[in-house]
């Protein structure tokens, strides 16, 4: 009988750290996983500044008649939307539309030499479709990304030799950035993310004028 009492306290006092070590590796909270995959849709707003390319024949007779040549810069706002898919490694892979401007005047560039002549730029249309590309790190996401761009880019004004003028070209380019999401609270998001866009050349009268652009922005996104 005392050799049982002796053999059930050994048991109790080696056993007792087993089940308590046990116990704590059960009672360890578990590990707080996001994944990016799924649809989302949201808006975001900015600023956007560009310039105009062209010779230096086109560029000297284009200030000698309206003291300067436009560079379109301003607001900027628009939605965007797309599908992130999550691998196993954590890489996330999206591809995304973007769509800004909207028609308006907010990004663009007014010279002249007045009473003679005035010239108004503006970028009034962006789409922009992309593929993104980024890495996990739990709820926050840092991404490169590369696209198509569509700028319209609207011209108006007058001169004393042709007089009034209306004319409106898409540039067709494309675009290259990076930027940076995080949860913020249920399934919104937020971003910063910076572009740079390139675009081919259009004829306006009988220049030939291409652009180059960057747009800075924030924004939100809902996540279904």
């Amino acid at each position: 009988m005392r050799r049982l009492m002796v053999a059930s306290v050994c048991a109790v006092v080696f056993c007792a750290p087993a089940v308590a070590a046990d116990m704590a590796v059960k009672a360890k909270p578990a590990e707080d996983v996001f994944n990016w995959s799924g649809f989302y849709l949201g808006g975001h707003a900015g600023y956007g500044w560009t310039t105009s390319n062209m010779s230096a024949a086109d560029a000297a007779a284009i200030t000698a008649t309206y003291g300067g040549v436009p560079s379109p810069k301003g607001f900027i706002a628009g939605f965007q939307g797309g599908y992130d898919w999550q691998l196993a490694n954590r890489w996330v892979v999206g591809l995304g539309l973007e769509l800004g401007g909207f028609g308006i005047d907010s990004v663009h560039s007014t010279t002249g030499i007045a009473p003679v002549s005035s010239l108004k730029s503006t970028i009034d249309w962006d789409v922009t479709p992309f593929v993104r590309v980024g890495y996990a790190w739990g709820r926050t996401l840092p991404y490169l990304l590369v696209g198509a761009s569509f700028d319209r880019n609207h011209v108006r004004g007058f001169n004393g030799a042709i007089g009034a003028f209306d004319i409106a070209n898409w540039h067709t380019g494309f675009t290259v950035g990076a930027g940076v999401e995080t949860m913020l609270w249920n399934r919104w998001s937020g971003r910063v993310q910076y572009r740079y866009v390139t675009t081919d050349s259009r004829t306006y009268i009988t220049r030939s004028i291409s652009g180059t652009g960057s747009l800075l922005d924030v924004g939100i996104n809902y996540r279904f």
